[in-house]
């Protein structure tokens, strides 16, 4: 019984990650979901499996243990997907291999990674998204709900890394003119 009990450990949250892999790609590829939204609806079915599993099969106390494990697989694997996204390194990596081993200078790789025309094309699809607003010039902030997405990955943030990780130096209520 124990052997068993111990592979039930291992299988549920792993079972349940490999169950949110293939919902977020399934989404993503049949139903054309965006990504973000696609990972945030694999990470409930996931979640759902793995709660379901651990009772079926007698397991609840393990399920304390089950919960971080999932959502700390379902974090890494958020970010695995997002890093392309974000990564400087990556993009600069990118347009070297397209290069085809032949070099690059500074300058065609600073015309290609111009980081004006990121941050406008970031801001332009956030806007169209509906996560933030732009009235008069100015930006607000959109949807409420991502107030609580990022209230979640603050919090874990400050769980893993033990301390508040921020990609902000403005302090809560500055005001940018």
């Amino acid at each position: 019984m124990t052997q068993n009990r111990d592979i039930l450990l291992i299988f549920a949250p792993l079972s349940s990650t490999l169950l949110m892999i293939f919902a977020h790609w399934f989404l993503v590829l049949f139903f054309k979901l965006s990504v973000i939204r696609s990972l945030f609806i694999a990470l409930f079915s996931g979640l759902g499996f793995l709660v379901c599993f651990t009772l079926i099969t007698g397991c609840q106390v393990d399920l304390i243990s089950h919960l971080p494990l999932y959502c700390g697989l379902w974090y890494g694997y958020f970010h695995f997907i997002n890093i392309g996204e974000a990564s400087i390194r990556l993009r600069i990596l990118d347009i070297l291999k397209k290069n085809e081993g032949r070099p690059v200078s500074r300058e065609k790789i600073y015309s290609l990674y111009n980081a004006e025309e990121i941050i406008r094309l970031r801001l332009e699809r956030m806007t169209l998204s509906g996560q933030i607003n732009l009235i008069n010039g100015r930006y607000y902030l959109g949807r409420r709900r991502l107030i609580l997405v990022i209230g979640i990955f603050q919090l874990i943030q400050r769980v893993v890394m033990g301390t508040k990780v921020s990609g902000s130096s403005l302090e809560k209520g500055q005001e940018l003119v």
